[in-house]
């Protein structure tokens, strides 16, 4: 019998890194294959992936065991996903694609309820629990809290397939994955692959990303509440940062500010050691940040715009 790989049922094994793969390699060249591999009727493996694969390196020929009350290949997910949990070898993400199959498989049949002549005489749907299985009797049956199925399926829903092989590899966690969507979908769809290929570059980390759609939104707020032709004119620089790592409060305040032809309240600050030569030198600085030198004591006192400060500052400490 040819034996065959079936993908659908594989991405429910554990895979193995090059080591772990090369020590059970070792294993079977020196002690021989332990357990038999067991297969469907027709040659497709239900469980011993990682065992047919070192055999076919080692030119060994296996031994196969057929499983004969196997017959299709949800069963044989549903058999490996039994004997996988058993052996702790699924991680979460693998077991939140085994409940989707079952929660799949559970509207399957309330469809084909809903077609036949009992639907029509409102009969109740024929179950073990009497209104079918939910996502919460499926996230216990698994073995997962219900949050986590349901990001799980959410992920399952919106991830790219290199992200979820990923998963499957442990590589990602199921929470992080979740987030990076759940903060996509705050940002203008125009924004999102520019945003993804940062993200995927890690010139953008997950941080950096929450403060992005934080700040980001907070601005929209701003703008939503001002008069249209002085947003209008804001947004020729605001839109500029925007939805990237340079957007920031203090800049949005200058500009609408500077829009409606009034000065930025001015912020207080101190700046200690021998940054300035003189008076005459902080002023000037002072006046570069829309503000005005104050009075030296033991620290330089001055009044800025917070914006204008932090364009023009140059390796100065503040206290």
């Amino acid at each position: 019998m040819e034996l065959k790989i079936n993908p659908d049922i594989e991405r429910f094994i554990q895979p193995l890194n090059e080591a772990q793969f090369e020590t059970l390699k070792r294993g079977i060249q020196k002690d021989g294959l332990l357990s038999p591999i067991e297969v469907m009727f027709d040659g497709t493996i239900i469980d011993g992936h990682h065992r047919y694969r070192a055999c076919k390196e080692l030119k060994i020929k296996p031994e196969i065991r057929i499983v004969e009350k196997i017959k299709t290949v949800e069963e044989a997910i549903d058999y490996t996903y039994k004997v996988n949990i058993i052996r702790r070898h699924m991680n979460p993400y693998q077991i939140v694609e085994w409940a989707q199959r079952k929660l799949l498989r559970e509207e399957q049949e309330k469809a084909k309820y809903r077609q036949t002549e009992l639907a029509k005489e409102q009969r109740p749907l024929p179950s073990k629990e009497g209104k079918g299985e939910t996502a919460e009797i499926v996230a216990k049956e698994v073995g997962l809290g219900r949050a986590t199925l349901e990001r799980g399926l959410k992920v399952i829903e919106k991830a790219s397939e290199e992200t979820k092989e990923k998963l499957r590899k442990g590589e990602l966690a199921i929470g992080g994955v979740y987030e990076q969507l759940r903060l996509l979908e705050e940002i203008p769809i125009e924004k999102q692959d520019e945003i993804k290929e940062k993200l995927q570059s890690e010139e953008l980390t997950m941080g950096e990303l929450g403060r992005i759609v934080r700040i980001s939104k907070a601005v929209t707020g701003i703008l939503d509440e001002i008069p249209e032709n002085i947003k209008e004119e804001a947004m020729k620089e605001i839109g500029k940062t925007l939805w990237t790592s340079a957007i920031s409060l203090e800049e949005v305040k200058y500009r609408i500010a500077s829009a409606q032809g009034n000065p930025t309240p001015l912020k207080r600050i101190t700046i200690q050691g021998d940054i300035f030569k003189d008076e005459t030198d902080a002023t000037s600085f002072a006046k570069k940040c829309g503000g005005k030198f104050i009075t030296k004591t033991t620290l330089w006192v001055l009044e800025v715009d917070p914006y204008l400060y932090e364009k023009v500052k140059s390796n100065v400490q503040t206290s």
